[in-house]
């Protein structure tokens, strides 16, 4: 069978050690190309894992390369412009967590989605996490057996741990600063303080260091 043909948007600090890094060592597929706007970082990046194609922006790389699939390892707030946009080329898209900042633009995305006859991922780690799925098992177990009575509340604990743990000690940096990109608009009913807060409840329920 032939290699699965990936184009990444964006090598910053999860694209390249979270995701670029694994997927260039497994044999089924091979990437390609990638989209990264800061030039020297892209460079230097493709040289380490021997990308032969580099581009300034994802729609000169989908008009140019026949892709398989899109790895688009963005911050969140970008979503809403970037998915509709990679999903008319109608090439399936693996994101980061979570999909967006709100509902309305949640269902945008999914109608973006549904037009474009591909699907798209939400890479969320904590479904294979060990210690996740023994903490679902135990509830089902209290949930059919019973002996804890009905259940009405669970609350869940996380001791501060170092997630990085070394994760990124092989990430190349420059001084390059990347261009300005339009962030999802505030979700209605949210003014610019508790949206703050929200963010940092999102990256830090989902990758603990406190």
């Amino acid at each position: 069978m032939d290699k699965v043909r990936i184009g990444f948007v964006g090598t910053g600090n999860m694209g390249q050690c979270a995701h670029l890094m694994n997927y260039v060592v497994l044999e089924e597929c091979s990437v390609v190309a990638i989209a990264e706007p800061r030039r020297e970082l892209a460079r230097r990046v493709a040289q380490r894992y021997g990308i032969k194609k580099i581009y300034d922006t994802h729609a000169e790389m989908l008009s140019a390369e026949k892709l398989d699939g899109i790895v688009a390892s963005q911050q969140f707030t970008y979503h809403w412009r970037l998915l509709p946009e990679l999903l008319k080329a109608g090439i399936p898209v693996f994101i980061e967590k979570p999909l967006a900042c709100s509902i309305q633009q949640g269902e945008r995305i999914l109608q973006a989605v549904q037009k474009s006859g591909t699907w798209l991922m939400v890479g969320y780690h904590k479904r294979n996490d060990p210690a996740v799925i023994f903490a679902k098992e135990q509830l089902n177990k209290w949930k059919t057996g019973g002996e804890m009575g009905e259940l009405r509340y669970i609350r869940i604990s996380i001791n501060g741990s170092n997630w990085i743990a070394g994760g990124f000690d092989n990430l190349i940096k420059t001084k390059e600063i990347p261009p300005e990109m339009e962030p999802e608009p505030l979700p209605e009913g949210m003014d610019e303080q508790m949206h703050q807060k929200y963010i940092s409840f999102v990256i830090f329920s989902a990758n603990p260091t406190i």
